[in-house]
């Protein structure tokens, strides 16, 4: 049969095939040179010694040997059953194969129509392809173009309409290269949206592109025809037949794909109840059931993990369970976990508002400034846990928290004493504080002069000279969002439970633990300006206490904000630290601690004279009426400005006249309306403040030297 009859054009044959009947192809079609046979093989001594083995017969040559010589016409019923992927197989075996299903006869067309008839949904032939193209295009997944096979249906896209099989990179951008037709069809603009086309990403848009070798060809046809409109009407009608058939064809691979895809999940889903039943033997079955049960789900179905699914595409092995095994509990303890969790906070949304009512309470009979710790502080007293960690099945009622209200001062004391180790461990040990017997930091160390704290709180304006124990009611160190509560924790470590049940305490009652947020952290800046301001009052920084600077309260002046123009800056000691954080920023170094903020000890005339000052400065702002929340009633807790505070007594109390016991500031403010703060004095210092702060006029004065000089 000459090659000619051959529908071969454009089909690959992956053999050499020669005009044999498929034997040499069996025993191999390589041109390597056997190897020389040895004389030992030669001798016909050791021939009949050692018999040749007998030839095992493969392929053609066994049982199937004579297929090719039965009659055509069952031939043709024998294939026709088979799917058009199995036909293309055939062709790539022998030759004889090839001739029989690639010859241009009745017989082969009637085997390729019967097999494409097999696949359901599939349009028949299109009139421009033969039956082994059409197969071809439609069931072979390599790319037409460089020849690669597809690792899967989405590496290779086909492109009906063109009839290729393309790589999306980059054989497709080089198939479909025209971005803008010619102008020679700028007369025939019919032609112009039947030309195949492809979109390509582009960065923000996509970009359409022309066939190219369909464009050539019609564009040769073109140029051939002697009646071009006739060519062109009849261009139109073939190419609108094509490419309704393109779009069936295109709805059929769709169609084909989703059903391939149900039909392996349908599969997978028949293996997943081999891993629940492993799951169940292992002692889970109990809580996969109540994660079956529960409408808010507190993790993914073991069944649905991408692990499994991954596991049930192939058929599940003993050691594929195994491998399982160790990811699945992992993810059933985390379950688990998180629906213990759950309980518990449902647990702590009944019993929270409880604790709260009797917090309440307690806090009500306080007197006025008294220090008392958050309800979250008291939450984790051992007593308290008590309570909360009693089982679920019991109804906990308010009856239940009895026994607390006797036992809440005690509470309390206990937690203000935790409260205070707290603060101990948060001084660094690199200062030099008093120790106790056991070596530890002794609790005095709260009460001197140079132990202050700073909030380090966005927005807080109380940013230094927070001490103890009025910063335990410190605004910004009872306040915070659950989130930023669990951004404190350690990186790289779980939450502990705790972390969970301040969530809870916090969405549900408003409250945090004291400095859960951790912003508010030891001074050491004002430490050493402190320590400084005591030297120069002769004061062992190591003893003196708070106390014992508020009663001599000595002023000092800030060299470095001096102005003839404005006077001298003074102020109490305790305004120091907050001085220079506010107007000297920069944090003072070990080997440089004065730079930049360098301050004196006033002498007793012009300390008087600032006392004097600064009182009356403090009284004016306690009166403002704009701090309505500054001061406090000494006899029932109302807040309110000094001025009508003094009328509130009088007229509410029956108390005249009105001392200094009655109304007090409130605690936990910190603010510059409370205690006294800055001044200028007059006049100005006449001498230069200092060589460190005023350096140009030094070099003024040096420069009118070197003059004269």
């Amino acid at each position: 049969m000459l090659e000619e009859d051959l529908q071969m054009e454009d089909f690959p044959a992956y053999y050499n095939l020669d005009d044999s009947d498929g034997e040499e192809d069996e025993q191999g079609t390589c041109s390597t040179p056997k190897k020389q046979c040895g004389s030992k093989r030669k001798n016909p001594a050791n021939k009949a010694a050692n018999p040749s083995p007998t030839k095992k017969l493969r392929g053609m040559r066994g049982r199937l040997k004579d297929i090719l010589e039965m009659p055509m016409d069952i031939l043709v019923e024998i294939f026709g059953h088979l799917d058009p992927l199995a036909l293309i197989h055939l062709t790539w075996t022998t030759k004889g194969f090839r001739i029989l299903l690639l010859s241009k006869n009745a017989d082969s067309s009637a085997i390729w129509k019967a097999s494409i008839a097999n696949v359901p949904g599939l349009p028949p032939c299109p009139e421009d392809l033969s039956e082994p193209k059409y197969a071809y295009l439609a069931f072979v997944n390599i790319c037409h173009r460089c020849h690669k096979w597809g690792r899967n249906s989405n590496s290779i896209r086909i492109f009906w309409y063109a009839r290729v099989r393309l790589c999306h990179s980059p054989c497709a951008e080089e198939e479909f290269s025209i971005c803008f037709p010619p102008n020679e069809w700028a007369g025939i603009p019919t032609l112009e949206p039947l030309i195949p086309i492809a979109e390509f990403a582009a960065r923000r848009y996509f970009s359409k592109r022309f066939h190219t070798a369909t464009y050539n060809r019609w564009d040769e046809e073109y140029q051939k025809a002697e009646n071009k409109k006739a060519w062109v009407d009849n261009k139109v009608e073939v190419q609108k037949r094509l490419s309704a058939h393109a779009g069936a064809c295109k709805t059929w691979l769709y169609e084909a794909e989703r059903e391939a895809r149900n039909a392996r999940e349908r599969e997978a889903e028949a293996r997943k109840p081999i891993v629940r039943d492993m799951l169940n033997n292992l002692g889970w079955s109990e809580e996969i059931s109540m994660l079956e049960q529960r409408k808010d789900s507190y993790g993914l179905h073991p069944l649905s993990h991408p692990a499994v699914r991954k596991a049930c595409r192939k058929k599940i092995t003993g050691l594929v369970l195994s491998r399982l095994e160790r990811t699945l509990v992992e993810h059933m303890e985390k379950i688990k976990e998180r629906r213990l969790r759950n309980v518990r906070a449902r647990l702590l949304r009944q019993r929270l508002p409880l604790l709260a009512e009797v917090y309440k309470t307690y806090v009500a009979d306080l007197p006025a400034n008294f220090i008392y710790p958050a309800l979250a502080d008291i939450f984790f007293h051992p007593d308290v846990q008590g309570i909360m960690n009693l089982p679920s099945e019991m109804a906990v009622t308010s009856r239940d928290f009895d026994y607390l209200r006797c036992l809440f001062s005690t509470i309390v004391s206990h937690v203000l004493q935790y409260l205070q180790t707290k603060l101990i461990s948060m001084i660094p040990n690199s200062f030099c504080f008093p120790y106790d017997e056991s070596g530890t930091t002794s609790r005095e160390v709260l009460s001197l002069a140079v132990t202050t704290f700073v909030c380090h709180a966005h927005g807080c304006p109380y940013n230094a000279g927070l001490r103890y124990p009025q910063m335990l009611l410190h605004r910004c160190a009872n306040q915070g969002e659950y989130h930023q509560i669990a951004t404190t924790t350690i990186p790289g470590q779980a939450k502990s439970d705790d972390s969970y049940d301040l969530e809870t305490i916090s969405q549900v009652c408003d409250s945090t633990p004291w400095n859960a947020t951790r912003c508010i952290k030891f001074d050491e800046d004002a430490y050493k300006v402190l320590t400084e301001a005591l030297t120069m009052c002769a004061r062992d920084p190591k003893t003196t206490t708070t106390e014992d600077m508020d009663s001599e309260m000595p002023i000092f002046e800030c060299l470095t904000c001096h102005s003839r123009h404005d006077g001298r800056l003074v102020m109490p000691w305790y305004y120091l630290a907050n001085h220079r954080k506010e107007f000297h920023g920069a944090s003072l170094s070990d080997s440089q601690e004065s730079e930049g903020f360098e301050f004196c000890l006033l002498d007793d005339a012009d300390a008087a004279n600032a006392k004097a000052r600064l009182l009356e400065q403090q009284q004016r702002g306690l009166s403002a009426s704009d701090f309505d929340d500054r001061m406090i009633c000494m006899h029932c807790k109302q807040v309110g400005n000094a001025v009508d505070l003094e009328d509130h007594v009088e007229s509410c109390h029956d108390i005249s006249p009105i001392t200094e016991y009655d109304i007090v500031p409130c605690i936990g403010y910190n603010n510059t309306s409370e205690k006294m703060s800055s001044i200028r004095l007059w006049p100005p210092r006449r001498d230069p403040p200092g060589p460190s702060v005023h350096k140009w006029w030094q070099l003024l004065l040096v420069g009118q030297g070197d003059g004269d000089a």
